[in-house]
């Protein structure tokens, strides 16, 4: 096994976890920047024109 991967094997379970919560944490930042926030900001937008053509009829 590699000299590198096993010193990162032998650190304590709670730095694992901490390091891979962390990443996962980034990577779900990352995609709501990309994906999920226009997409809700579009839909919020139609319900605001939505509401608004309500209120004019």
């Amino acid at each position: 096994m590699n000299k590198k991967l096993q010193q990162w094997l032998a650190k304590p379970a709670w730095q694992l976890l901490f390091w891979q919560w962390s990443l996962f944490i980034v990577l779900v930042c990352f995609a709501y920047l990309l994906e999920l926030q226009p997409i809700w900001q579009k839909r919020a937008s139609k319900q605001q024109e939505l509401v608004t053509q309500q209120n004019r009829v």
